[in-house]
């Protein structure tokens, strides 16, 4: 594999105090459900509170087909009334945008696998490993870590429930989903369930660019909808104020950078504009997080000598991320620059193709 080559100029073109999702006046996310919005109450609970938290959001039931169907969204909701496999393209975009992702079971080896480096060299992969099984206690989460922005105001060992069910169905089959590092760490372990503590296990985890490996923030928690919506016909809503506390903490984190107070985010040109992957073969993505001081960004492809070989140019119409892909079936091997230009102002970075 050849030696791959990073280079930036023009930091301070992309250099923001913090990333700031409502510079437009409008923070724009996609939301995964499960069918038609309000055949779920877990889904239509959600949606509507992302909407009261001042998200515009567009409801889907797919994922988008490919990276550049992102532009434009500051992240993306994955309610966990979906099916574990519905998220498995998600990864193979290489995490395009930040995500809150509910569904537990989707970090298995075969659903989300890689979607922290997967470090195991067995097959099927076995550095994840989960457990389903609560009952009438698996409606509280014992509070792990409170110095999360997510997890603020909490008292450690604090038992908060995030389901308030009385549905003895319901009740019994409240699971939450627990998945355990093998040789990994998460960026936080939150909570665990109540009644599934084993040592490794966790209900609820962060993940961050600083482990993952990706300039994304993902939250996880392993929760099942039955807790919240009831069996059948998922009508019962009964999710608590904390539940939607937390939920609605873990999209600030992930989709608009917050800290606790004490602490205070800063962004480099490098974290705004990726290029990826590197090395690549037949296709290289380009991601920019667009601020709201743009009307267009222009992305090319260039020799080493300068040459212009492609251009692609694309409208910017909200904040957040904008995504342009480079066929490359056609080209050679190599090194070559791609160019960035936002504002008469160009930052480049060089790409290895194989």
């Amino acid at each position: 594999m050849r030696k791959l080559f990073l280079k930036i100029s023009l930091i301070s073109l992309f250099f923001l105090p913090v990333i700031d999702g409502n510079i437009f006046g409008q923070k724009k996310i996609l939301f995964l459900g499960r069918e038609a919005l309000g055949t779920h109450a877990a889904d239509q609970d959600l949606y509507d509170k992302c909407v009261a938290w001042g998200y515009t959001v567009d409801y889907i039931t797919a994922l988008p087909a490919t990276a550049e169907d992102y532009s434009g969204y500051i992240g993306i909701f994955m309610n966990e009334t979906i099916g574990s496999s519905t998220v498995n393209s998600f990864s193979t975009n290489n995490y395009p945008v930040p995500c809150v992702c509910l569904e537990g079971w989707a970090v298995l080896a075969n659903r989300w696998g890689g979607w922290v480096k997967d470090e195991s060299t067995t097959d099927p992969k076995t550095d994840w490993d989960q457990h389903s099984g609560a009952g009438a206690d698996g409606q509280e989460i014992v509070i792990r870590d409170n110095t999360h922005y997510i997890t603020r105001g909490y008292n450690i060992t604090e038992n908060v429930a995030w389901s308030n069910s009385t549905v003895q169905e319901t009740i019994t089959n409240t699971n939450p989903v627990s998945f355990k590092e093998v040789d990994r760490k998460y960026s936080a372990k939150l909570a665990q369930a109540k009644s599934f503590k084993e040592d490794g296990y966790w209900t609820m985890v962060t993940v961050d660019s600083a482990e993952a490996g990706f300039p994304n923030r993902v939250f996880v928690w392993g929760l099942v909808s039955a807790g919240v919506e009831g069996i059948s016909p998922f009508t019962e809503h009964a999710a608590t104020d904390d539940y939607f506390k937390i939920i609605e903490r873990a999209c600030e984190w992930a989709f608009e950078g917050k800290l606790p107070p004490s602490g205070i985010e800063t962004t480099s040109g490098d974290d705004l504009f990726h290029v990826y992957p590197n090395p690549c073969t037949d296709a290289v993505n380009i991601r920019y997080f667009a601020t709201g001081k743009e009307n267009t960004i222009k992305v090319t492809l260039n020799s080493l000598t300068g040459q212009e070989l492609q251009a692609k140019t694309v409208n910017i119409n909200s904040n957040g991320y904008y995504f342009v892909t480079i066929d490359l079936k056609d080209t050679p091997a190599g090194v070559y620059i791609v160019n960035l230009e936002v504002n008469d102002k160009v930052a480049s970075k060089k790409v290895t193709v194989q």
